[in-house]
């Protein structure tokens, strides 16, 4: 057996991957899906094991959505250098104060936090964005390197049909002077890591992270401390973090947060430029898993804010939030009412809707339709190659063959 320093460089190398369990203390696993499903981007039945792995006799592997419930004994410090950000984080020590008591009852997504503490009744918030804690005291090296994270990862993803970038400059902005926001967007930022990179390194940061952003959730939801524009953002991206940590036909639990707070401040008619930035997410989202699992829209399309008809809007960032309000309507028409028992009016609807989608396809410009290319593997193939100068004219051109 070979001995010295290249001996324990073998074993270390062995050793990577492996979880450490002082990692996981305090932790509760919760299960829901199955990794076979999730892999092959296919529904799961939620049973166990499911019905299709028990079909093609695989191992039926649960998704882990690890939820932080109480701190009964301090994790350990925990650190690494992640090799994308060159940003070393530390799995840190929870604040005294910030522990939850023994005998509460700490929920366990947002769902639950707004069953438990929402009221649409509640006096509303000035509008005023004013910095509720000091930078200083909030940025720190790890959460510093998750915030680059999430610049140059998913907060692209956010601002997919917003050229001004609301979500990659405004949210970052503002999480330094609102721990629920910060804490909101590290949460994010170490799951998509986690999904991409080291799991047992980024899981507990994500799951720490996470579990202080609920508290604090409680905390300004019933205090009304908070802004309720941040308020909507952090519900968003926390929303976005239980989709991509428990994906499954139960995601409209994901959302009600989202859709509560939208509904009850009437954003599709006063809503601000930010609130309105943060709706067009939760649309997405919810135009994607409703057509996934063939149900109507959380969000009726009446509700919707109206579409920005003036010349300073980006004509990608207009066809984008269009495309996306035409795809609810597909949805509302498809999985609403079957097409035999339809009223003429519903049948008027119907044939506006594909009058509309005509129309919007006819008058869009040539760099959002796509440029052809000449490629010789793809000429051979019968194939055609599209070119975007501009990365969201794609997903838009995706998604109006959709509604095909």
């Amino acid at each position: 057996m070979p001995t010295g320093k290249p001996a324990r460089r073998a074993l270390k190398r062995r050793r990577i991957g492996q979880p450490r369990p002082h990692l996981f203390r305090g932790f509760r696993l919760i299960c829901d899906g199955t990794q076979n499903c999730r892999n092959r981007r296919i529904k799961c039945d939620e049973k166990v094991p499911c019905g299709y792995c028990t079909r093609r006799d695989l191992d039926c592997n649960p998704t882990d959505f690890i939820v932080q419930e109480r701190w009964p004994n301090p994790p350990a410090t925990a650190a690494a250098d992640d090799e994308s950000s060159s940003q070393a984080t530390a799995a840190t020590r929870p604040n005294p104060q910030d522990q939850a008591p023994q005998d509460a009852l700490v929920p366990e997504s947002t769902y639950e936090v707004f069953q438990q503490v929402f009221s649409v009744d509640q006096p509303s918030t000035s509008s005023d964005l004013r910095s509720t804690i000091a930078s200083d005291d909030i940025l720190t090296e790890e959460t510093a390197g998750l915030l680059r994270i999430y610049q140059k990862g998913i907060g692209i993803w956010m601002d997919i049909s917003d050229r001004s970038h609301t979500y990659q400059n405004e949210v970052v902005r503002h999480s330094l002077s609102s721990p629920l926001l910060m804490h909101a967007v590290c949460a994010l930022s170490a799951k998509q890591m986690s999904l991409i990179q080291n799991k047992f390194l980024w899981e507990p940061v994500s799951s720490r992270f996470y579990g202080k952003s609920l508290s604090l959730l409680i905390k300004e939801l019933t205090e009304q401390s908070t802004n309720h524009e941040l308020l909507l953002a952090a519900t968003i991206l926390l929303g976005s973090y239980e989709l991509l940590a428990q994906p499954g036909i139960d995601y409209q639990r994901h959302l009600y947060g989202a859709n509560t707070l939208i509904l009850s401040r009437n954003i599709g008619e006063e809503g601000t430029l930010f609130e309105q930035a943060s709706f067009w997410i939760y649309a997405r989202q919810d135009v994607a898993l409703a057509l996934v699992n063939e149900r109507p829209t959380l969000t009726p399309p009446t509700k919707w804010p109206v579409l920005p008809t003036n010349a300073t809007t980006p004509v990608e960032d207009h066809f984008g939030k269009k495309i996306v309000w035409l795809l609810a309507r597909v949805i509302e028409v498809r999985f609403t009412t079957p097409s035999d028992q339809w009223s003429r009016a519903e049948l008027r609807e119907f044939e506006s809707l594909v009058s509309d989608i005509d129309l919007s396809w006819a008058g869009l410009p040539s760099h959002v339709r796509g440029i052809h290319m000449n490629h010789a593997l793809f000429k051979d193939e019968g194939l055609s190659r599209i070119w975007f100068c501009v990365p969201s004219a794609f997903m838009r051109n995706f998604a109006i063959n959709g509604t095909d």
